[in-house]
């Protein structure tokens, strides 16, 4: 079925009165549903990265959330105190969380004699260990924090209720979110105000991120700063994954020919449902005999175009998984998802020393997830290939250039590593500054 905006509209107008609804009757797991559906409207239907702030409903459960008084956090700011900081990870069920991986990676460098630190997640242990998600269990357990999971015989609101309990009962300094919006129920505890500082992560448009009634948000990409409708920091970049290595694998045991060169892109399926690049590329593969592309993520029946019959033995589907680093390896070349650019998945590119084709990013004032690519702002000037994304027919020529010289494409894929390799390298040293920013915000208030 094809929606139109005003379809769109109008089912998000649904959603939003539904919950309003359930929550005037308290009725708290309805209405943390029908918000969740509420936020994913466009995700759902037209299958893209669409997120907006919606004041009425933020504040509505907030001011309603004011009638649980879970009492007075007292804390005395002296010297020799640690600060107490807490973080509510999002994503643990799924091992390639890169919001998990990077509460760890913060967790691994924080200072243990200034800073006290707890985890909580909204999932249960048990529910943990049934999914991928359970090689995090030991990763945070060699860690100098605590890890709080779910009660296991706790379901929806109740469940909400004691995890923001248990958070204000450690009196914390800070609470500090991932994804506070990408699940109302992390929104949900973060109301109940269980920290006199409430801080957010925003690691992707606001509106999915972090609700304008926090404190400070902290990001990596100046374009999310400006964003954000609260004071908000670039901390510089606080992950990039390790290297791997997969010389071992084999083209054929993929069915892909020893002697093509293959372009790879990967991520959700939401970042597949524009044609155009797809028709550049195919428009490539007539007089490229030897090209081939890789599609990492998303299923033949997720994305909305049919492959031409001439051309369906050289675009290949792999599904996403914990190493899908392994189907990278198998390319020449890697080019990022458009309009929707990708983060992560470009740095596990660049750290094969594959060239990266990009594009530049959407000058429009606001952000819209859909429609950007924030990799300029995560590496080193000149170490990747920027297509003007209102010019992207250009990808063509970068296509061949890249396709017919070898020297070329060694080149740069050197240049993509480096970057990251000094991106890398600075981890450290933004973290301690992301130290002194929670020092500072405690002694202020």
């Amino acid at each position: 079925m094809n929606f139109t905006q005003q379809d769109i509209s109008e089912i998000k107008k649904f959603y939003k009165q539904c919950g309003l609804k359930a929550l005037s009757q308290q009725e708290y797991d309805d209405a943390i549903k029908y918000f969740n559906l509420w936020q994913y409207t466009h995700a759902n239907h037209l299958k893209i990265d669409k997120y907006e702030y919606d004041l009425d409903i933020l504040n509505t459960i907030e001011n309603d959330l004011l009638t649980f008084k879970l009492g007075v956090t007292n804390f005395n700011n002296t010297p020799t105190e640690k600060i107490c900081i807490v973080y509510l990870v999002h994503g643990i069920l799924s091992s390639s969380s890169i919001l998990t991986k990077i509460i760890i990676d913060l967790i691994k460098h924080h200072d243990p004699v200034l800073f006290e630190i707890h985890v909580f997640t909204t999932e249960s242990l048990a529910r943990v260990i049934a999914t991928s998600g359970r090689i995090f269990i030991n990763q945070f357990r060699v860690l100098n924090c605590t890890f709080h999971y779910a009660p296991l015989f706790l379901f929806g609101f109740s469940k909400i209720k004691s995890i923001a309990t248990s958070i204000h009962d450690l009196n914390p300094h800070i609470l500090i979110t991932i994804a506070a919006l990408a699940d109302f129920e992390h929104f949900f505890i973060s109301a109940f105000k269980p920290a006199p500082i409430r801080i957010g992560f925003v690691l992707g448009t606001p509106a999915q991120f972090i609700p304008p009634s926090f404190d400070f948000g902290i990001t990596w990409i100046n374009r999310l700063a400006l964003n954000c409708p609260v004071p908000c920091i670039n901390s510089g970049i606080l992950y990039v994954p390790q290297d791997k290595s997969y010389i071992n694998l084999k083209r054929c045991d993929y069915g892909l020919p020893e002697d093509a060169i293959i372009i790879s892109s990967a991520g959700r399926y939401s970042k597949f449902q524009d044609m155009q690049v797809l028709n550049i590329i195919l428009t490539s593969m007539q007089y490229l005999s030897k090209l081939h592309y890789i599609i990492i993520g998303p299923l033949k029946n997720e994305v909305n175009f049919i492959i031409p019959k001439e051309f369906k033995s050289r675009v290949h589907f792999f599904e996403w998984s914990l190493n899908y680093e392994k189907y990278l390896s198998l390319s020449d070349i890697y080019l990022d998802t458009y309009p929707s650019g990708g983060g992560i998945t470009l740095y596990d590119a660049a750290l094969l020393k594959l060239p990266i084709i990009s594009f530049t990013d959407s000058n429009s004032e606001q952000i819209d997830q859909s429609d950007w690519n924030p990799a300029s702002e995560l590496f080193l000037q000149n170490s990747l290939i920027l297509v003007d994304r209102n010019n992207i027919s250009d990808l063509k020529l970068n296509i061949e250039k890249l396709y017919y010289d070898k020297q070329f494409r060694e080149e740069m894929g050197s240049k993509a590593y480096t970057s990251v390799i000094r991106v890398r390298n600075s981890i450290k040293d933004n973290i301690k500054n992301i130290e002194k920013l929670y020092i500072d915000i405690v002694n202020c208030n």
